[in-house]
């Protein structure tokens, strides 16, 4: 079967008909002939491109996770995770407008120049077809589809966005053994007028506002965003002393060097150094590495901004240079170092990983003797995955991170593929602060000062539940609240200033390395980039650490091994949550509260809002939930219309007060998971796994990361009290780890299980407990101390059992007598708005 046809119904009633190959999905196809579906994630996660499938036989992959069973029954399906066996008819409910190209849409530019600048190296001039200006910083990249194939490839910029919309990029022209495909182009095929297909890069490695002097280091072909970086300092006429240092493997690599003499006469404090790994007889300059050269500069004790481009080796080797030194971000306040590691191999092209590794089984690291164990891998570079790495690096001599993303932006308003949730507000509540605090230190502080709100839990916020506001009053409790890509992109600063921690893009594990004699897993099998050709090699580890997410495939793996899958638990939502970014006016600015939150009274109420006002108050985050719901709010009329049902009008006014200025973006989350690994008569030894690979935990609760950096503190204490052996640290930390979860899903399924047609065991006494919690609930209108004793659990300070403490008890029967015997559904009508109650 070559291709079938697919029919796209929209909500406008417009249809569209495609063509589908048997290799591609439903997604991808519709991108490829310029329909773009709604999608996030591509993954299966977000839910974002969901739709239904009306005829047809199709093929729904396993990673569809953002489905329910019950989801799948009635048909709905992802087209990022469906194929065709035949024809088939799809509906939606958007309309085929919100399907137009977007500005992510590849476009054509035509070969203008190809000149040769050094030994293997040619300066590539295209001439960009786009009516309006090509826009990029000053460092980042773009991508390229090689002509004949279905292969991109990347490569930064060497001049700056101009008029014209000409671009200049630096390849490197590999030999023919090498089998470069861009290479193989540029030698043989290439002609003049050439009409390529591109797409817009980026990257987060770019110029920054520059406030102090400037060192900029660059090896083989990182030269081409060093110096679209210089340029960039030249026409903003910099006073600041720059340093270019720029290393290579011979001198006839050297390239742009006139160039780069041309642009630093036009600075007035230019200095360029020169090293080559291996000289001749004409060299004058030095001979080693880039690292020989930073003595020479003046590096003003710290207060500086280094910029850094090109292999992974020249990476490594700069940043342990400045380590040893002990000029950090944290020793010198003013120090700021910046690097994008790249690949010039027979790869081809730039992209965000370290070279191809060696076919042979990779040795681990000789052990130290200042730790007990020499090597840990971590499959994931999620937020409990970065957590995980801090702790390990206390106990092993290298710590290794997988990520498959191709890169983990350090900039707090980057968001990476595989967090397609990113968009959404999310919560580091107190008990999770407290973790991460201890292994950042600076990082609350340093989260305050990229925008984040800390803020205290009862004085700013204004929190409705059960038919009433929570009382409002200074309570201590602080949360770190924040998009996403906030929280996380200052934990990835952090983790950078851990020399022993390596990271690895676009890498993913095919299989596990397993020692059957002494049921150990002692490795990975990994494949890093997109490449099929690229070959597997192998990376031993003394312990592996799963923080891959919920969809991980490291269940699976082990089962192919003989490994029993554990037991699994759920509890279905259906949650759907839906955020716009809005501009606040002038007079909206100032307002006592930072955060806002509407919550349900389960079970008659099913919708949820949230807003949070950032940085000076001009922007407001507005996300809105709703449980068991299909109907994705498409566009700003739609999502206005989950804030005007919401039990109380405010967050309602403020969005009709203020400038949208995102589109809404949703994600789905349909099934807390939860792995009981804790069951397992045989539990592999040197493999233990974190966050939302062991349990989940619905994103209504907020408690996602904080219940994984409890996990990551269980496993430092595991490793502790392991001491110099590993042998029965997994069983002893699921062990105790199972006990965390049992807590937080028990809290989590009082509420949820509210729902009747929520699956799942309650306990005999289900009636009496949530008797009791709205009772609770409802003294928190006025009581700060049943407030406060609500929060310390809700924020994971306390087991829930403290709810139930003989002082608490009785208030809780004092206020069930006093107040109301029983709680009663009691809404406030549509439109009128209840004032919370504020204690001085």
């Amino acid at each position: 079967m070559a291709s079938c046809k697919a029919t796209l119904n929209f909500s406008d009633h417009s249809q569209a008909e495609i063509t589908v190959k048997h290799d591609e999905t439903l997604l991808e196809a519709a991108q490829r002939q310029d329909i773009n579906l709604p999608n996030s994630c591509r993954e299966g996660t977000c839910g974002s491109c969901l739709g239904n499938c009306k005829s047809g036989k199709v093929t729904l992959s396993g990673q569809a996770i953002a489905l329910t069973t019950s989801d799948k029954e009635r048909g709905r399906i992802l087209p990022c995770q469906l194929t065709l066996q035949g024809d088939a008819e799809f509906s939606f409910d958007f309309s085929a407008r919100i399907c137009q190209p977007s500005d992510d849409t590849p476009f054509m530019a035509s070969v203008a120049k190809l000149t040769p600048v050094a030994d293997g190296a040619v300066l590539l001039s295209l001439q960009v077809e786009l009516l309006q200006q090509l826009d990029f910083q000053a460092g980042q990249y773009i991508d390229i589809k090689v002509p004949g194939t279905e292969s991109w490839r990347s490569y930064s910029f060497v001049n700056l966005p101009n008029a014209a919309n000409n671009i200049d990029l630096l390849l490197r022209i590999l030999p023919k053994s090498a089998n470069g495909i861009m290479s193989s182009y540029l030698r043989d095929r290439v002609e003049l007028g050439d009409r390529l297909l591109l797409r817009r890069g980026g990257g987060a490695f770019y110029l920054r506002d520059v406030k102090r002097p400037v060192v900029l280091v660059a090896g083989g072909t990182g030269l081409s965003a060093i110096v679209s970086q210089l340029r960039q300092l030249v026409d903003e006429k910099c006073q600041h002393p720059v340093n270019l240092l720029y290393g290579a493997a011979k001198p006839e690599d050297l390239c742009l060097l006139d160039e780069i003499e041309s642009l630093g006469r036009q600075l007035p404090h230019f200095r360029l150094l020169c090293a080559v790994a291996e000289g001749n007889s004409e060299w004058q300059g030095k001979t080693g590495f880039v690292t020989d050269l930073l003595v020479d500069v003046d590096l003003h004790d710290g207060n500086c901004d280094v910029y850094l481009c090109g292999p992974p080796l020249m990476i490594d080797g700069v940043q342990k240079w400045f380590a040893d030194k002990e000029i950090t971000d944290k020793t010198f306040t003013g120090f700021k170092l910046y690097h994008e590691k790249f690949a010039a191999s027979g790869r081809d092209g730039r992209i965000a990983v370290p070279p191809v590794k060696p076919k042979y089984r990779a040795e681990i690291p000789k052990k130290s003797g200042t730790k007990f164990h020499r090597h840990a891998v971590v499959i994931g570079g999620s937020m409990a995955g970065m957590m995980a790495a801090k702790t390990l690096s206390k106990f092993f001599d290298k710590v290794t991170v997988l990520e498959r993303d191709s890169h983990h932006p350090m900039e707090t308003e980057i968001y990476r593929p595989s967090t397609s949730q990113a968009h959404h507000a999310h919560h580091l509540l107190q008990g999770g602060q407290r973790v991460v605090n201890d292994l950042f230190p600076d990082y609350t502080d340093d989260f305050a000062k990229a925008g984040g709100n800390v803020v205290d839990a009862s004085r700013d916020y204004r929190m409705y539940t059960n038919d009433g506001w929570k009382v409002v009053y200074d309570s201590g409790i602080s949360v770190c609240a924040g998009r996403r890509s906030l929280l996380e992109g200052v934990m990835r600063q952090q983790l950078e200033k851990t020399p022993s921690i390596d990271y690895r893009y676009n890498a993913k594990v095919e299989d596990v390395l397993i020692d059957q004699p002494s049921n150990r897993i002692t490795g990975v099998v990994l494949k890093e980039g997109l490449n099929p050709k690229v070959e597997n090699y192998t990376l031993e580890a003394d312990l592996v650490v799963d923080a891959s997410g919920k969809n991980t495939p490291l269940p699976a793996l082990l089962n192919s091994h003989g490994y029993s899958l554990p037991r699994e638990s759920h509890m279905e939502l259906n949650c759907l949550y839906t955020t716009v970014l809005y501009r606040v006016p002038e007079h909206l600015r100032n307002s006592d509260f930072t955060v806002m939150a509407i919550a349900n009274h389960r079970p008659q109420e099913t919708d949820m809002g949230y807003a949070g006002f950032y940085g000076d108050g001009s922007t407001l985050l507005v996300t809105t939930i709703q449980l068991f719901c299909d109907q994705v709010p498409r566009d700003h009329a739609a999502f206005k219309a989950v804030t005007k049902g919401l039990a109380q009008p405010h967050i309602y006014e403020l969005v009709n007060a203020c400038e949208p200025i995102t589109e809404p973006e949703s994600f789905n989350y349909p099934t807390m998971v939860r792995n009981h690994y804790e069951e397992m008569n045989s539990v592999p030894e040197g493999f233990v796994c974190v966050g939302d690979a062991f349990a989940s935990a619905d994103p209504v609760s907020g408690a996602g990361m904080t219940k994984a950096a409890k996990e990551v503190e269980l496993l430092g204490e595991a490793l502790v009290k392991s001491k110099s052996s590993l042998t029965g640290l997994p069983a002893y930390h699921y062990k105790q780890a199972s006990k965390l979860v049992d807590s937080i899903w028990f809290v989590l399924g009082e509420q949820n299980y509210r729902f009747p047609h929520v699956e799942g065991k309650r306990p005999i006494f289900t009636p009496v407990i949530n008797w009791y919690v709205d009772q609770v609930m409802d003294a928190t209108h006025y009581d700060p101390v049943a407030f406060e004793n609500f929060m310390h659990v809700y924020h994971h300070n306390k087991h829930y059992s403290s709810l139930f403490a003989p002082a608490m008890v009785a208030k809780i029967l004092k206020h069930s007598v006093t107040k109301n015997w029983r709680h009663v559904y009691n809404p406030a009508p549509t439109g009128v708005a209840r004032s919370p109650l504020k204690l001085d």
